[in-house]
């Protein structure tokens, strides 16, 4: 917290009241605009979904805000309160036979493969003991149906050939050998498929997809127990997922590093439509390099933890050093650190978003809903919830354009309660959101230093509370809105309410310039200072246009109060 002596206005010990005398001049004759903050619009909601009562309906996949996770091959996911799994219901035979979605071709061949039959020819009469041999007997449009049962082999796919399984939670491959550089299943050369089974805890990653020539097709498959990752797809490798579970993926026990549920690098291109990732090190979905593109379509990242080596990450999903991630019905549910992160160049473009729950590291720092460094996120329908630092956070370099934005209970970090707070935009980031609504954050509920910007129409805040008071019972802000170190500020239809400490503040640091602001056409109300103004160059009527200031003990209060640390 920055170092500043403050008037008895401040100063007050723990526990007491923090609120100046009012001042004898009336407020200013504003005469605002009749035309209150538009709300955040989240209808109409993705099928299975809830639209919740209340001033500000937003869209909840589940009856409960964060229901417990599933196990084994089964996952809870968007708009279903129910586990289930990801492929077919067991037959009552050995074999399933394809349930293809639309787009996808019939292969004309069949082989068959019951585990231990010894002698086989690959026919129902006679099939394979093993999925290795019916590969090597397969040609281009075969598909290998496997029956129930436990396959310890490593498979290696080639173009036009599928590989489906009588059921997840019944046929299981996995690999007792240890091998980081080789999956479960390695779709090697042209375009091949797995379906309806599940890949086994084994001590190696559970799909590879590497190599330009190279297009994966994933349907009804759960990766469960992988080491190092879930699926990797590099080297502008295709893969395309619909209905598919990651969960639990393990650090390699080589340096404790890794373990994420979906990593792709190298150009790779993805599409993932309907699936559920969760209790995964690291990160949960990862997207790496300029040229690597993840679309997601109805997906929940849940619970990841962080990774063996020293417990550091555990972040939901993650665009860095320019890789681009974009989709619709995203939920981000109880990650550490980060739920939604983009990092040096990356582009995230995210509709119906729901980041919830994203706690601190395991150091006690961080906990940011979204966090955007140096990259460009690009979002609509946006529900940031429980979070631990801030709520969305953009610095470096950063665009963030939000359109119907929704962050309430902003808590304060785990390591000593600070920050917690909703909008921050700091060194030199760009941020312009409409339809806001941020309710029951602390410290601050937009905060832009740093040479940053931030353009917000159609706004409400509420509720900003005072820091936690860990360790001491100082610098408590509860501050709605804080713009200082040469940054800019344009608020256009906005209103503010019940502050702690002020409504706005505008700050003056030595020995840089102040703040550009403006205000149009807004309310302040319910706070000990409407506006803490700072620099001596400004009065009110040069920046606010149409501004109501009222009920509060002092309408513009020029204490210099302390401003609000910079959180890097």
């Amino acid at each position: 917290m920055r170092s500043v002596v403050l008037a008895a206005l401040v100063l007050i010990g723990c526990g007491e009241s923090v609120r100046p005398e009012a001042d004898s001049g009336p407020p200013p004759d504003a005469g605002p605009s009749n035309e209150p903050p538009a709300p955040p619009v989240f209808g109409p909601c993705p099928p299975g979904w809830l639209l919740t009562d209340g001033d500000v309906p937003v869209c909840e996949p589940w009856s409960e805000a964060s229901p417990a996770a599933c196990t084994g091959a089964q996952g809870r996911f968007a708009g279903s309160d129910e586990c289930v799994s990801p492929g077919t219901v067991c037959p009552t035979g050995d074999w399933q036979d394809e349930l293809l979605p639309p787009g996808w071709v019939a292969t004309p061949r069949r082989l068959y493969v019951r585990a231990g039959a010894t002698g086989g020819v690959g026919s129902q009469a006679a099939p394979y003991g093993t999925i290795n041999q019916a590969l090597a007997a397969a040609d281009s449009g075969t598909t290998i149906l496997v029956s129930a049962g436990t396959y310890d082999e490593v498979l290696r796919l080639r173009d036009g050939v599928r590989v489906w399984g009588a059921c997840p939670e019944e046929t299981t491959v996995v690999s007792s050998e240890p091998r980081e550089g080789t999956g479960i299943v390695n779709f090697v050369d042209g375009r091949a498929g797995l379906g309806n089974l599940r890949l086994g805890t084994s001590p190696r990653p559970g799909i590879i997809a590497s190599g330009p020539d190279v297009t994966a097709d994933v349907l009804g498959v759960a990766v469960t127990g992988a080491e190092t990752a879930g699926v990797f797809v590099t080297r502008e490798a295709r893969l395309r997922a619909l209905s598919l579970i990651v969960a639990d993926t393990r650090s390699r026990p080589s340096d404790g590093w890794l373990g994420r549920g979906v990593d792709v690098y190298e150009n790779g291109d993805v599409l993932i439509e309907h699936a559920v990732i969760r209790g995964n090190q690291d990160t949960g979905l990862s997207a790496l390099d300029s040229g690597t593109r993840i679309e997601l379509l109805d997906v929940v990242v849940r619970d990841t933890v962080g990774r063996s080596f020293d417990g550091l990450f555990g972040r939901g999903i993650i665009a860095d050093a320019g890789a681009s991630i974009s989709g619709s019905e995203v939920v981000v549910l109880n990650n550490l650190g980060v739920g939604v992160g983009g990092i040096r160049r990356a582009v995230i473009a995210l509709d119906q978003l729901l980041v919830r729950g994203t706690e601190s590291d395991v150091m006690g720092h961080t906990g940011r809903g979204i966090a955007v460094l140096g990259a460009d996120f690009r979002g609509s329908r946006v529900f940031i919830e429980d979070s631990r630092s801030a709520g969305l956070i953009a610095l470096n370099p950063s665009e963030v354009n939000i359109s119907h934005l929704v962050i309430r209970d902003v808590r304060g970090r785990a390591l000593d309660g600070a920050f917690g707070r909703g909008i921050v935009a700091t060194a030199g980031a760009t941020i312009e959101a409409d339809h806001v609504l941020i309710q029951n954050v602390r410290e601050v509920g937009v905060t832009v230093d740093g040479g940053s910007t931030a353009t917000l129409t159609d706004v409400v805040i509420e509720d900003t509370l005072a820091s936690d008071c860990v360790p001491a019972c100082l610098d408590l802000f509860g501050i709605g809105v804080s713009s200082f170190g040469v940054s800019a500020l344009d608020l256009t239809r906005f209103r503010i309410s019940r502050s702690a400490l002020a409504g706005v503040q505008i700050g003056d640091p030595p020995p840089g310039p102040a703040a550009v602001v403006s205000l149009t056409d807004g309310e302040i109300t319910d706070a000990p200072i409407g506006v803490n103004l700072q620099p001596t160059s400004y009065d009110f009527d040069s920046f606010a246009t149409r501004v109501s200031i009222q009920r509060v003990d002092r309408v513009i209060d020029a204490t210099f109060l302390p401003l609000p640390s910079v959180e890097l």
